[in-house]
């Protein structure tokens, strides 16, 4: 899944180069898969929240957002780091719902560790892609 989506950026940058008008094309077709930056901040915390209560499970610690911005990229990475505490399989749902997101999120790292009361802890590091 990772791999795929990398892909997509991979090959949305090899059409930025071959087509003159890229630019505007890429623009139109991007705007249904990424969330304008002035979204993004508001729908990454949109994302967490939702996918946690669909999940079932319960945020813990603070939310980590950074942005990530070069001009000679078409888009902006916005990383979030979050933490969770649940059931093994709330904890997979709520990492699910990040991959199957209707916005541009790679998944990038997710540790468990053992948590309170039997529950475990996850760690989930993403990115979800920002249009300029």
């Amino acid at each position: 899944e990772v791999r795929d989506r990398e892909g997509r950026v991979a090959v949305l940058k090899k059409m930025q180069a071959f087509f003159p008008d890229a630019q505007a094309q890429l623009k139109r077709s991007a705007s249904s898969l990424f969330p304008p930056q002035r979204e993004g901040w508001s729908g990454a915390v949109r994302l967490i929240r939702e996918a946690a209560s669909k999940a079932g499970v319960e945020l813990s610690g603070k939310v980590d957002y950074k942005l990530h911005s070069d001009h000679r990229e078409p888009f902006d990475r916005l990383a979030l780091s979050v933490g969770a505490q649940g059931a093994f399989a709330d904890l997979v749902r709520f990492v699910h719902a990040f991959e199957t997101s209707k916005d541009f999120v790679v998944v990038r790292e997710f540790d468990f560790e053992p948590g309170d009361s039997g529950e475990l802890s996850l760690r989930l590091s993403a990115d979800l892609y920002l249009l300029r």
